[in-house]
């Protein structure tokens, strides 16, 4: 149970970066601003750091670190940035720039940029030369890229082209079996989870009539030689036509409101087939009013060795003020066996404020995993003494993700963005991220005076005179960053 808390944790965590609203910013001053500039060849710029929080300090001191060192780790940081510069040019090539900084210095760089022939590289690391590749071969490398995903495009005709087979054969299934679909008239009010129905469906289907079903596909399925071959896997006929029924009754019933949208869904899905034991319910609920939507879905599995798992998504939207909306995201996973349990559950929430000329974000991400096995003793709260230990010790966990950005107009021409995303863990905030975004005017080094490699022309002692020229400026950039790092850590390090 203990192994399985911990990959939890990992996972989760990667989740929780990946859903973070980072990565879906799309607001319509950002991306409408930025789209402008870069379209009109100005540059969009993205600046990414890292803040150390005060609490992380405290952490630390625990192990001995001294808060001097902590407090120098934390302005080193704090002054060092990645600096990603992205442009087209007139001809619509990209042009991509970067710079490490540490302190206002810039410790290497570097420039990739495209012209009619080549693909052109520039770095501090090889001063005074500009590196050049055809880039007719990297087109050539493209394309072939785009052949094999053509083939895969092919394959995927294949399913397209036999599809109608298949659907002709469920069709069939309906129309002949009796008693699979019966509609009813008589509606259904409104609860505090679902909008009222005028109607619904009911789909009812014992193990019998499914068997029959996945035998057919199965035998149209062995004799559909592109298909077996895409997915390079042999057709199980004989196993699935060895099922053993049950006599339980698969069934699920659609209710539709006057809009003719789906108001709600439940379905029990037993055991159908011997050997297989495992019952499951579900439900999904659809809630709107005064210009809040509510979907709700639920789930139910148990499994005969007593084993269940619950889980519950629930979104929300509020979109009463259109110069504020703001919503959320919750899932909550709870997994029982004999003497264990694993809980684990995900909430997202958002709130936007809109105006012509400004954009602000407010959101936060919370993961709470909660782990409880017989024998296991009650972990030490957050709030002891021992902060340390009450972690390591604590079956229950919670990770925090607050996100916040401003985005600006800058002028008629240019906007900008200033976003961080905080991380707090058993709420102590740890280290913040942050990330802007802007456009600007572009200002490229003049490489005219530099001296042009082709790579490809080089012979054996020319790269080998290349490569220890590049070994000697990353020596040079370490150098200089090491220059940069106080006194109070490298004693440390020492």
């Amino acid at each position: 149970m203990r192994t399985i808390f911990r990959k939890l944790i990992t996972l989760s965590l990667a989740l929780l970066l990946c859903l973070s609203p980072i990565a879906a910013r799309a607001e319509s001053l950002l991306s409408g601003g930025l789209a402008k500039a870069f379209e009109a060849g100005r540059p969009v710029e993205v600046t990414v750091g890292l803040e150390l929080d005060e609490t992380l300090g405290m952490l630390v001191g625990m192990f001995g670190i001294p808060q001097d060192a902590f407090t120098a780790a934390q302005e080193l940081l704090g002054s060092t940035s990645i600096i990603v510069s992205v442009r087209q040019d007139s001809e619509g090539r990209p042009d991509i720039g970067m710079e490490l900084r540490m302190k206002d210095t810039v410790i290497l760089d570097g420039r990739a940029w495209f012209t009619e022939d080549n693909l052109s590289l520039t770095t501090s690391l090889l001063p005074g030369k500009t590196l050049v590749m055809d880039s007719a071969e990297l087109t050539q490398g493209f394309m072939q890229s785009m052949d094999q995903f053509a083939g895969q495009l092919e394959g995927l005709q294949a399913i397209g082209g036999s599809a109608e087979n298949y659907l002709g054969i469920v069709v069939n299934w309906l129309t002949s079996a009796e008693g699979i679909l019966a509609e009813n008239d008589q509606g259904f009010p409104a609860t505090e989870r679902r909008n009222a129905s005028v109607g619904s469906l009911t789909v009812r289907v014992t193990a019998d009539q499914l068997k029959e079903l996945v035998v057919a596909l199965v035998e149209e399925l062995s004799k559909d030689e592109a298909l077996i071959s895409l997915f390079g896997g042999a057709v199980p006929l004989a196993e699935i036509q060895a099922l053993v029924p049950t006599a339980n009754v698969m069934e699920w019933t659609i209710y539709v409101d006057d809009q003719g949208e789906v108001s709600g869904i439940d379905g029990v899905m037993p055991t159908l087939f011997e050997g297989a034991e495992m019952d499951a319910r579900y439900a999904f609920d659809h809630l709107t009013g005064e210009g809040i939507e509510r979907n709700r879905f639920r789930g139910e599995v148990s499994e005969n060795d007593g084993a269940q798992v619950t889980f519950l998504l629930d979104i929300t939207s509020d979109s009463t003020d259109p110069q504020a909306p703001n919503g959320g995201f919750g899932f909550n996973l709870q997994q029982t066996d004999a003497g264990s349990s694993v809980d684990f559950g995900f909430n997202h929430t958002y709130a936007k404020t809109l105006a012509p000329d400004r954009e602000t974000l407010q959101s936060k991400s919370e993961l709470i995993v909660k782990s409880q096995s017989d024998g296991d003793e009650p972990g030490a709260s957050a709030g002891s003494a021992d902060l340390i230990s009450a972690m390591l010790a604590s079956s229950d966990m919670s990770f925090v993700v607050d996100f916040s950005s401003e985005t600006r107009a800058v002028g008629a021409d240019d906007v900008v963005c200033e976003s961080a995303l905080g991380l707090s863990v058993m709420e102590m905030k740890l280290v913040s991220v942050l990330v802007k975004l802007a456009s600007g005017t572009y200002a490229p080094a003049d490489t005219s005076g530099n001296t042009v490699i082709d790579i490809a022309n080089l012979d054996e002692a020319g790269l080998a005179a290349l490569t220890g020229e590049l070994s000697a400026g990353l020596e040079r950039a370490g150098m200089l960053a090491l220059s940069m790092v106080p006194q109070e850590l490298l004693q440390m390090l020492n």
